[in-house]
């Protein structure tokens, strides 16, 4: 076994932060929430992935880890673009 205590910190952040940061979606722009969920579950994913691969299959789970983070990347944008136009900036969400 091998992994960080700063691993181990950041999972449980996400634990306790990830549901506030929901509510908080839920309540100040609901049309947000998907996103939101989406991004967290993601960098959530990555995060157990990281701890695991010090576990066991530190190949594949190094992949799983680094491909969560770069969905999450994008699933942000996809956020950034819902919160615009929620928030009603102008040419938000048009192609």
């Amino acid at each position: 076994m091998s992994f960080e205590p700063y691993e181990i910190a950041d999972l449980l952040m996400m634990l306790v932060l990830g549901p506030v940061t929901l509510a908080v979606a839920r309540r100040i722009a609901p049309s947000t929430l998907v996103p939101v969920s989406v991004c967290l579950g993601l960098v959530f994913t990555g995060y157990v992935a990281t701890i695991l691969e010090g576990v066991t299959a530190p190949l594949f789970l190094n992949l799983v880890e680094h491909w969560a983070y770069a969905a999450a990347g994008i699933a942000f944008v996809w956020l950034l673009a819902k919160v615009a136009a929620a928030i009603g900036v102008r040419g938000a969400g048009r192609r």
